[in-house]
């Protein structure tokens, strides 16, 4: 049997953890609160976003039926959520059938966002990256995979695409059956675009 001590530390440890989540479930509310009421694309909106470790720099991408918008946020010394940079509404292109994660990397402010749209011969996946560049949000990168339509097996891949716009690097590989035929390398036509000219489109002409 446990003794009486034993039992009161537990009971104590359970309410401390019952406390440190309730604390974070609410900022994670907060978070998604802002950001859907700041995007006002319509009710009951999709909302990803990621954060630094210490939580005070925010990413946010808010999908309604028909359009959405990409949100920086930035917590205040007074723990409030600021709007940093946002894009313009734009065109939900991907309607349903896709699905978005926003990811932070290495808690230095560098988000990017993937967008992978299922068929029937395997997943094209776009990936959006995002940076603060002088004083100013940018769209940092762009990679995409397409899926092998002619072979239709899901593990391979027919062509990857990936662009550093902050340097103008892009290389573009060419695969057969998972093995690579051709990697061509060339400078980006474009510089990175500003966040608040976002939309899924915006790369329809590779950079």
């Amino acid at each position: 049997m446990l003794n009486h001590g034993l039992m009161r530390r537990l009971a104590l440890a359970l309410l401390v953890c019952a406390a440190s989540c309730g604390r974070f479930a609410a900022a994670e509310a907060t978070v998604d609160q802002v950001l859907s009421e700041r995007a006002a694309v319509g009710a009951q909106p999709r909302v990803f976003h990621a954060s630094t470790p210490d939580g005070d720099l925010v990413l946010g991408a808010v999908l309604g039926r028909e359009s959405g918008r990409l949100l920086v946020l930035r917590r205040s010394t007074a723990g409030r959520y600021e709007v940093e940079a946002a894009s313009a509404p734009f065109r939900n292109d991907f309607g349903s059938g896709y699905d978005l994660e926003v990811v932070e990397h290495n808690g230095r402010g560098r988000f990017s966002m993937d967008v992978a749209a299922h068929s029937t011969c395997g997943v094209r996946v776009d990936t959006f990256r995002f940076y603060r560049a002088s004083g100013q949000w940018r769209v940092s990168g762009y990679d995409r995979e397409d899926p092998d339509v002619q072979s239709c097996d899901v593990n391979f891949r027919a062509r990857t695409y990936s662009a550093n716009l902050l340097t103008g690097q892009v290389v573009v590989t060419t695969l057969r059956q998972g093995k690579v035929v051709a990697v061509n390398k060339r400078k980006a036509r474009i510089d990175a675009p500003r966040l608040e000219d976002f939309s899924f489109s915006i790369f329809a002409d590779e950079p």
